[in-house]
């Protein structure tokens, strides 16, 4: 029962899910790299520049699909902690069907608008440039609709335990999207237009890679159109808001950055910084999947009120995402020439060497904003919503745009590169200021940055924790799990039964559920208070559902398992959720 033992299934919550929710995400962004990537090699440089240019508007479709997907995620996640699958239910069903109407009726907008859409974004830009963009755009117009539907459906795959399906899922739009690209280039010669059709059409090969998990057996999700509850659409919409002002505020930055460089350096440097926007759309996949990940994770501690947990949340998100920021940060920075000639081939120095400065630029940008994708999680996590939203306001829009305008205007183009990395430093600096100034305190750990209530953590008393690995922990455990509840007033037949259940359900874990694992590990949660009485076990092992035993073992003798069978007989309400890879049992006393 170690400390490190205490925080393994926080850490192995967080690595899980975060794996699915990159996927989740960069499946929606891949195929516009893989268009870029073959558009810069294959189109030309006025191709390039016009991908630079639709970015904004990709970007803000990606907006209105993720508006109530990330809030899907959320509500499913709250409503799995309290085991109530017919609630999670109601709330797929309604959000995926709200999802595809929106998506709809946004691909009808942008077919017809295309022109007016592709002359917004650009007029400065070259004619040939503004009509590769419309093309494009009247393409990826088809894609809406299934990509809307598979971002919902991803972000509920790690809570029903089919996380390979994300998998299978960005494989099969990857190689489709591949393939397609390739024919248009070589055989078909549709141009953008081209390019755009084999994105819509990977997304519905995607979907259907999807849509073969409802027909396996054993899932917890299901999708009904009998089953719908739009009384949950404006939460979900509120929280989905994080995602879209993030989305929403890189449009801005973007657009405006755009229209800088045309001013300042023309179509030479549009191409290039769309090289360096492509190169880093999947890394801010990862990023957003950091922000998501922190969130979930600890939104679920934050309901059992577990103040350790969300600070573990915390210490994870930063290592990780530092982690990784690094590795991709030295790599992109070293071979910035070479990622850029995949996407420039043939085109001429200066696009080259400007691309590649803007790689190097916008990796040391995206090092030192890493900070605040865990502490933007860590404020919707905590039900501080609105700084997370005043957090990525200034990171996507206020800071960057700010920067490289003036330098820009100032300097040039070596101006812009540096005001890239300028907005990098404030929204560092700004990520830490803002637990400062709500906590009225300098930061001396972790536990300095959360902005938690003063009466958050339950009173000394009212809460037992501990961690159980073996048979000789479990004993250890349930015999202090008696102490407690004969300290906290309870009469000794409960505090007796509360034992023999935890002895009982934690044992046949660590017999028959840890056979398989090498790091096998049971947490226990136990409250005791006059307003909630709660006893929570949750471990990695193999599924184990003590409801529908009891219905197999009734007639059994009833002398075996009296703890389980005492304490489901005592219990206003018990509930077992197999969910995000872990065994999960509520039971309400």
């Amino acid at each position: 029962m170690t400390e490190r033992r205490n925080h393994y299934l926080v850490d192995e919550m967080f690595k899980k899910t975060f794996t699915v929710m990159l996927i989740a995400m960069m499946s929606g962004m891949i195929c516009v790299v893989v268009d870029s990537a073959l558009t810069g090699r294959f189109l030309g440089s006025e191709a390039m520049a016009a991908m630079g240019l639709v970015t904004p508007a990709t970007t803000i479709m990606m907006a209105i699909m993720s508006l109530v997907a990330t809030g899907i995620g959320q509500l499913c996640t709250r409503s799995m902690g309290k085991a109530d699958i017919e609630q999670v239910n109601r709330i797929f069903s309604t959000l995926v069907i709200c999802t595809a109407v929106l998506c709809f009726i946004t691909g009808i907008v942008v077919f017809f608008c295309a022109p007016v859409i592709a002359q917004s974004l650009g007029s400065k830009a070259g004619s040939e440039v503004i009509s590769l963009t419309e093309r494009y755009l009247r393409g990826y117009a088809f894609n809406l609709v299934p990509l809307g539907i598979a971002v919902n459906i991803n972000s509920v795959m790690v809570l029903d335990n089919d996380q390979k399906r994300c998998i299978k899922y960005a494989f099969t739009v990857f190689l489709a999207d591949v393939i397609l690209d390739l024919l248009n280039v070589y055989f078909i010669h549709l141009g953008m237009l081209g390019m755009a059709l084999a994105t819509s059409l990977s997304s519905v090969a995607g979907l259907f890679v999807l849509l073969f998990h409802f027909k396996q057996e054993g899932h917890l999700i299901h999708f009904s159109f009998k089953t719908t509850d739009f009384s949950c659409l404006g939460e979900a919409v509120f929280i989905g808001m994080a995602n879209t002002i993030n989305q929403l505020s890189t449009t801005f930055r973007t657009f405006f950055i755009n229209n800088i460089l045309l001013i300042v350096s023309g179509d030479t440097a549009l191409a290039a910084l769309a090289v360096s926007s492509s190169v880093f759309a999947l890394l801010i996949s990862l990023f957003s999947s950091l922000l998501s990940v922190t969130s979930t994770v600890m939104n679920l501690s934050y309901g059992e009120e577990d103040r350790n947990s969300i600070e573990r949340t915390l210490y994870v998100s930063l290592r990780f995402g530092y982690t990784v920021g690094a590795v991709v940060f030295v790599m992109l920075f070293i071979f910035a020439g070479p990622v850029s000639h995949i996407f420039l081939k043939g085109s001429d120095g200066e696009v080259l060497a400007q691309a590649t400065r803007f790689v190097r630029c916008y990796s040391v940008q995206n090092f030192l904003t890493l900070i605040s994708y865990s502490m933007g999680g860590s404020f919707m996590g905590t039900k501080n919503v609105k700084l997370n939203y005043l957090l990525c306001v200034l990171r996507d829009a206020i800071f960057p745009v700010a920067c490289t305008a003036a330098g820009g205007f100032m300097f040039g183009i070596r101006g812009v590169e540096a005001g890239v990395i300028i907005s990098g430093v404030l929204t560092m600096v700004t990520s830490i200021l803002i637990p400062c100034i709500m906590n009225r305190r300098i930061p001396k750990s972790l536990n300095g940055l959360l902005i938690l209530p003063e009466s958050f953590t339950p009173e000394e008393g009212e809460m037992f924790e501990a961690s159980m690995s073996t048979a000789e922990d479990v004993a250890e455990v349930s015999s202090k799990v008696q102490e407690y509840c004969l300290v906290r007033g309870e009469d000794k037949k409960t505090a007796l039964f509360v034992s023999l259940f935890v002895e009982e359900m934690a044992g046949n874990t660590v017999r028959h559920g840890f056979e398989k694992k090498k790091a096998g590990l049971i947490e226990l949660k136990l409250i005791m208070r006059k307003d909630k009485r709660m006893i929570r076990l949750r471990d990695n092992g193999m599924s184990f559902d003590p409801i529908k035993w009891l219905e197999i073992n009734n007639q059994g003798n009833k002398e075996d398992n009296i703890g389980i069978r005492m304490i489901v007989g005592l219990a206003k309400e018990i509930n077992y959720l197999p969910s995000m890879g872990l065994n999960n049992i509520v039971v309400m006393l």
